[in-house]
């Protein structure tokens, strides 16, 4: 596990419910042991993911962790840490 390898970057929407996927981001936590993975909201708000994630956070071990961005921010996070985009 590495904090600097980029695992992977998903755009998170709510669902056709209008609720937010709490499956989806429990499982991009957990894959962030392979390396960070950046969540980039669309109309979901940091908050909703910290309160999605907190039951698996003290549970889960080895992670990177995940990265929150909105879609105009994405580009200049990826720059930030060295990441180039494709």
């Amino acid at each position: 596990m590495s904090a600097t390898k980029l695992a992977g970057v998903i755009e998170v929407g709510l669902d056709a419910k209008g609720e937010v996927p709490v499956d989806l981001l429990r499982s991009a936590y957990l894959a962030s042991r392979d390396g960070t993975v950046i969540l980039v909201l669309n109309d979901v708000s940091p908050n909703q993911v910290d309160r999605a994630l907190d039951p698996i956070v003290s549970k889960a071990t080895g992670v990177a962790g995940v990265l929150y961005c909105t879609p105009s921010s994405l580009e200049r996070l990826l720059k930030r840490r060295g990441w180039q985009s494709q």
